[in-house]
């Protein structure tokens, strides 16, 4: 039974992983094709749906991963939710303008916390590596924090209740996550003592 328990969650575990590879691929296809619209500032987009997909083929295999359901479900809301935006193709200018700099800082920052992460990357809680460096010498989760802001400029260039409740959701799902992959890499005393160093999860001196 237990073997047959195992065999069942490697299966769905790489069911997950196939199916989110294969949305971050179309995701950035999807982009390339608004980018050759003359929307260059989807660039940074086409990389960073590129880069997960690549990691995702590259990554190492886990020593420990969470086996809840629940977390699962959270961990593709959070990075697949976004998908679900209204976008308003006459959104106002003047949002355009203020959102910017806020996606500009989300996309630089997930680019750089997941060259940082290499193939330690993955959606499903696991223990890959512990990092340390980069930009995770300052807060503990910085390519949650990458993407939060990236997710909140596209809201704020597309004001609307859909969008900002879609936005609330996510982060409960990032925030789900968070706990999980701690819960899970705490289990080794190198990142019990990371923890210890770097004290804040999201945000420097805040949370």
């Amino acid at each position: 039974m237990r073997v047959n328990d195992t065999l069942r969650r490697h299966f769905l575990q790489r069911a997950i992983t196939g199916v989110a590879a294969s949305l971050a691929l179309a995701a950035a296809i999807l982009q390339v094709q608004v980018v050759l619209h003359g929307n260059v500032w989807h660039l940074g987009t086409v990389i960073f749906y590129f880069f997960i997909f690549v990691l995702f083929i590259l990554r190492r295999p886990s020593r420990h991963a969470s086996h809840s359901f629940r977390h699962w479900i959270c961990a593709l809301g959070g990075v697949f939710l976004p998908f679900l935006l209204a976008l308003n193709p006459d959104h106002s200018t003047t949002l355009f303008w203020i959102s910017l700099p806020v996606q500009i800082s989300g996309m630089v920052l997930s680019i750089v916390a997941l060259s940082a992460l290499g193939r330690s990357f993955g959606v499903i809680a696991a223990h890959r590596s512990i990092k340390t460096g980069g930009p995770y010498r300052l807060i503990r989760h910085p390519l949650y924090l990458g993407e939060a802001l990236w997710f909140l400029s596209i809201v704020i260039q597309n004001l609307s209740w859909f969008n900002a409740a879609l936005f609330c959701v996510q982060i409960t799902c990032q925030l789900q996550r968070i706990t999980e992959e701690e819960s899970v890499l705490s289990q080794d005393p190198a990142y019990k003592h990371y923890m210890s160093t770097v004290s804040y999860r999201l945000v420097p001196a805040i949370f």
